[in-house]
């Protein structure tokens, strides 16, 4: 990907998948929140394939989440909400994963993942998350409840 095409992915981001105020992102009664508190700045970027052209993402996660206090390194949170295809949800991430991290590699943020589902990990899917962390050097976490302090 050159710097052209990162440039253009970061502008896209800004102007067209940037949700004004909230800081949650609903899809299918699943849930991501990250509560903001006073001296910090959260951004939620609602990231669908087919809203992101600039790099022709086949798919994509479902949200961005840049956490930044006061006095920190930021946090990006990849956020995939997901019924029960953990394994669909990883590939998503690894999609995404690229884009996010050569946008915004001069920041330096610490990087995360989250699969927000309501069930089980099957094994299959466990493994492939051991396997995602080792390749990419990222936390890949699985969340019930949606709420993403904690993974910050």
């Amino acid at each position: 990907m050159t710097g052209v095409a990162v440039d253009q992915a970061v502008s896209h981001l800004l102007r067209s998948c940037f949700l004004h105020g909230p800081t949650s992102v609903t899809e299918s009664g699943k849930t991501a929140s990250l509560d903001r508190r006073d001296g910090e700045c959260v951004l939620v970027f609602r990231i669908r394939s087919s809203d992101f052209p600039p790099l022709s993402i086949e798919r994509s996660c479902d949200a961005v989440f840049f956490h930044l206090a006061r006095d920190g390194r930021p946090t990006v949170l990849l956020v995939e909400l997901k019924g029960s295809d953990i394994t669909h949800a990883v590939e998503q991430i690894v999609a995404t994963l690229p884009i996010v991290t050569r946008g915004l590699g001069a920041l330096r943020p610490k990087v995360r993942a989250v699969i927000v589902t309501e069930r089980g990990v099957p094994k299959q899917a466990k493994r492939q998350i051991l396997h995602f962390r080792k390749i990419h050097n990222v936390p890949l976490k699985t969340s019930k409840d949606g709420r993403l302090r904690s993974f910050l």
